[in-house]
């Protein structure tokens, strides 16, 4: 299935129309230390898109703050 993360912070002006995204996609936050093991998205958007191909799990000790935006 995959999963896709952003580096911008969520308090990004008009961060859903950057992601190319619906606003309802960032009605939660999931912020988590970073091991590089994200791929960025081909093009401009790789900048601050990046995805996993596989199902993306975060255990406890990365995580920094969840919840709703």
């Amino acid at each position: 299935m995959g999963a896709y993360f952003t580096n911008l912070d969520q308090d990004t002006l008009l961060l859903a129309r950057k992601l190319g995204i619906p606003r309802e996609k960032l009605e939660f936050v999931l912020c988590f230390a970073d091991v590089a093991d994200l791929r960025p998205l081909r093009g401009d958007r790789g900048r601050f898109i990046f995805y996993s191909p596989v199902d993306y799990g975060v255990e406890p000790a990365r995580q920094i703050d969840a919840g709703p935006t």
